[in-house]
């Protein structure tokens, strides 16, 4: 069994007071039904009623009422099950079939708020545009569902005592240079595996990337026939276009051109948006970084896409672990700056709190021919903080350095294939004068630590 930490949100979900009906958002194959019903109902629950409505869509008849003390009677009598609050966990997966169903769960709330119910499904922010439905906004809760991150891609490893190592090391301590080396050897490894759990529990069980490599091409393939159910609002061979461009155009500001510069880039767009509505791709919006909060700033013309999976990723662009050196080389990371940072996206939204939206930024000098760009800007507490990665353990930080001199922060992250460090450093400039901050530079395997170890700032 393979350990989500989501499951501790759903820990406390469940003895919350204020708990309301929960909605887990994530694309397909990410794991959601597995957890709620193999882990989370198995653990805390004495029985589960499942509905999927994609198997059965008829029952979404049930829920025509919105009474819930009409819809539970039926529940029971389709799932013969006794539905007991606080005993029984009622699960709705698939909704997306069901749009209906989203509009009980206000009365759930406010009728029935000792049951426990999690509804889950795909697509659900374009289902309800097409079927004109609303989710009854303040009366349910979201949990947010991303692949394996790294750190519980360990876990799967078993590796449990490099785990623990990163998550207690601190700032100061020494890092042995054969635990770096180790941990640097899982990143890249990882980086070809990814995180989606069918190619995570493949390689588990058969320690065979060429196993792996099968399981991705069935996941985008299975991606890409999901386009035709929705062929009907845009041609499903736009969506191919784009979903197969992303990898390519990763690291940089997305360009419509290169998908296709015979079609509409209006056209294109629409398909952006159903695509980051299935949460197959992620999105870093650029802004100006002036002030708190980071979305209001955002140019909507601006951004870069990144798939969901880095595997898949992987796998779309035709690398292949299996021509890499035995043991793993790792200048293969210094070679690959977009791929590290798709790593360093997915890490950042794995390492956000269950509940929290998965916005992210980047930042460009807006002056006319400037070049300069830092790869991410993210929130710690009350202060912004720039992120910028490099592949391999040198690289210049030129933007870093001229973000810093202009907007005068105090604290900005460096991600790479080193050795962690935490200096002072200083940024100059014949006009701008010099400004002293300080650069935290971690390895890419304590991405997921980095806000623990700002404390230290």
């Amino acid at each position: 069994m393979i350990y989500r930490k989501n499951i501790e949100f759903l820990k406390d979900w469940k003895v919350r007071v204020t708990r309301k009906p929960l909605i887990i958002r994530g694309a397909r194959q990410v794991g959601k039904s597995y957890l709620i019903e193999k882990i989370f109902a198995k653990e805390e629950f004495e029985n589960i009623v499942k509905i999927d409505f994609e198997k059965n869509p008829d029952l979404a008849e049930i829920f025509i009422s919105k009474d819930p003390h009409k819809i539970i009677p039926l529940l029971e009598s389709v799932s013969n099950t006794k539905i007991i609050a606080g005993k029984v966990l009622v699960f709705l997966d698939e909704v997306q079939i069901a749009p209906i169903v989203l509009g009980s769960l206000r009365y759930f709330y406010e009728e029935y708020p000792e049951l426990h119910i999690i509804v889950a499904g795909s697509l659900l922010d374009f289902a309800l545009t097409e079927n004109q439905f609303s989710i009854p906004v303040g009366r349910v809760e979201y949990m947010f569902m991303e692949p394996l991150s790294f750190e519980e891609f360990l876990s799967a490893l078993g590796k449990d005592g490099l785990l623990d190592f990163i998550r207690n090391w601190q700032i100061g301590e020494t890092f042995p240079t054969i635990i770096h080396n180790e941990l640097m050897q899982l990143v890249t490894q990882y980086m070809f595996i990814g995180g989606m759990p069918e190619a995570v529990n493949v390689y588990l069980q058969t320690k065979s990337f060429l196993e792996v490599e099968r399981i991705h091409q069935s996941l985008v393939l299975t991606y890409m026939d999901d386009f035709s159910k929705y062929k009907n609002t845009i041609p499903d061979e736009y969506l191919r276009m784009v979903y197969q461009s992303v990898p390519q155009q990763i690291g940089s500001k997305f360009s419509y051109v290169q998908v296709n510069r015979e079609i509409r880039s209006r056209n294109l767009s629409q398909a952006v948006d159903l695509l980051l509505k299935a949460s197959t791709l992620s999105k870093v919006s650029h802004t100006s970084a002036n002030g708190l909060p980071l979305g209001a700033e955002i140019k909507n013309n601006k951004y870069k896409l990144y798939p969901l999976d880095i595997g898949l990723c992987a796998h779309q662009l035709g690398l292949s672990i299996t021509d890499l050196p035995s043991p793993l080389n790792n200048d293969f990371i210094s070679s690959k700056g977009g791929f590290c940072e798709l790593l360093v996206t997915e890490l950042l939204k794995a390492e956000l709190p269950a509940h929290y939206n998965r916005s992210l930024y980047y930042w460009t000098r807006e002056e006319n021919n400037s070049n300069a760009e830092v790869d991410f800007i993210v929130q710690y507490r009350d202060k912004i903080v720039p992120i910028e990665v490099k592949a391999g353990v040198t690289g210049t930080l030129k933007s870093l350095h001229r973000f810093m001199l202009e907007k005068k922060y105090d604290l900005a992250i460096r991600f790479n294939a080193d050795l962690p460090s935490f200096v002072e450093t200083q940024s100059k400039d014949s006009k701008l004068g010099t400004h002293t901050f300080k650069l935290l530079s971690l390895p890419f395997y304590l991405i997921e630590q980095w806000r623990r170890l700002c404390s230290h700032h």
